[in-house]
């Protein structure tokens, strides 16, 4: 979402077009890109469990860490090179086409919420890819990538609305316990 932000000239209705505008707006997008593997990867594990794709999370973090310092200290016309991208975006989809791969493992030994993860995660990976060929190709909708994982959120809306709902029934059913407790504790005080 950041990224599409940065990128989808919204950052123009705060600050007018200059070189350092450029230059946030470019850190901005290359850093969400390079953090996006690792990100999603903090949501899926915090759903799945942590022991969930702990190496693929480790090596994404590592690529976090390691482009979006190289990101602050050098200029857009450096790390924005056609070079670096061509070598960080292959990084990045192998990562997603990884972490795709542990999603329908986990599907297929029906892990909670595993399929509800998957299925959108297909859409969104699939979005990704495309921008990533856009940018290369010059194909219309660059930045399609964005509308891909609007996707993906909406059904992780559906994992909190699930979550919220048994919550609730949980509640519903110890308060229903706690008055027979309350009950037996009484009669027996009695």
């Amino acid at each position: 979402m950041l990224r599409g932000f940065a990128t989808e000239g919204s950052l123009e209705t705060f600050f007018e077009m200059s070189v350092g505008y450029y230059t946030l707006q470019k850190k901005i997008e290359f850093i969400s890109m390079a953090w996006s593997c690792a990100s999603f990867l903090f949501f899926v594990r915090s759903i799945l469990g942590p022991k969930f794709g702990y190496r693929t999370y480790q090596l994404s973090v590592l690529l976090g860490v390691v482009f979006s310092l190289f990101t602050l200290f050098t200029t857009p016309d450096i790390f924005s090179n056609n070079l670096v991208l061509k070598a960080i975006k292959p990084l990045i989809v192998g990562i997603g086409v990884v972490i795709l791969f542990q999603l329908g493992l986990a599907t297929k030994r029906k892990e909670n919420y595993a399929g509800i993860i998957f299925y959108p995660f297909i859409f969104a990976l699939f979005t990704a890819i495309y921008e990533f060929l856009a940018s290369n190709y010059d194909l219309n909708y660059k930045h399609l990538s964005s509308f891909g994982f609007t996707i993906f959120v909406f059904a992780q809306s559906y994992i909190l609305a699930k979550k919220f709902n048994n919550a609730y029934l949980t509640s519903e059913r110890l308060t229903g316990h706690l008055q027979e407790e309350v009950q037996k504790q009484t009669k027996s005080a009695v």
